[in-house]
């Protein structure tokens, strides 16, 4: 199987699980609390996007990988997860500037987690991953959903 096709298929598979645990086990409990205490368990999360910084270490991903594509992914997700913990805090502290804020992370986060996958694609990088693969096949995924669920949050009128 072309590890394109690999790749997307481990991707679904994986964003497919992560939606049903989410909607029939998460949701449920985060719509009974407060938006701001329902955005801190889908926001501390993505502060783990700091994990596909490794496409940094040249020895993690193929020499022949993107170095520009490497850095921008690599240090806008080490940003988003400082962002995400900056986030959190606030969130637990004042409810209003942290909803603000919350709106800004998940918006940018899911715009560069766009940005990366189709990027990714365009440079035709899962040949090329390496053993950066399991965070592309698991994180990803894992970060669209939080910030689908965020979203869907902040969306919502409840206080």
């Amino acid at each position: 199987m072309a590890p394109v096709t690999l790749l997307a298929l481990q991707v679904a598979i994986t964003f497919a699980a992560y939606n049903v645990a989410a909607w029939l086990l998460v949701v449920p409990r985060l719509d009974a609390l407060p938006r701001a205490r329902s955005l801190v368990w889908t926001t501390l999360p993505i502060s783990m996007r700091h994990l596909s910084a490794t496409m940094l270490a040249p020895s993690i991903t193929s020499p022949s990988f993107d170095a520009s594509f490497r850095e921008i992914v690599g240090y806008a997700d080490l940003a988003l997860s400082v962002f995400a913990l900056v986030v959190v805090v606030v969130l637990a502290r004042t409810r209003r500037l942290g909803i603000a804020l919350a709106w800004i992370c998940h918006v940018v986060g899911l715009v560069e987690l766009l940005y990366a996958v189709f990027a990714a694609s365009r440079l035709q990088a899962a040949a090329l991953f390496g053993a950066h693969w399991y965070i592309v096949a698991l994180g990803a995924p894992l970060s669209l959903t939080l910030h689908l669920l965020s979203l869907r949050t902040l969306a919502s009128r409840r206080p």
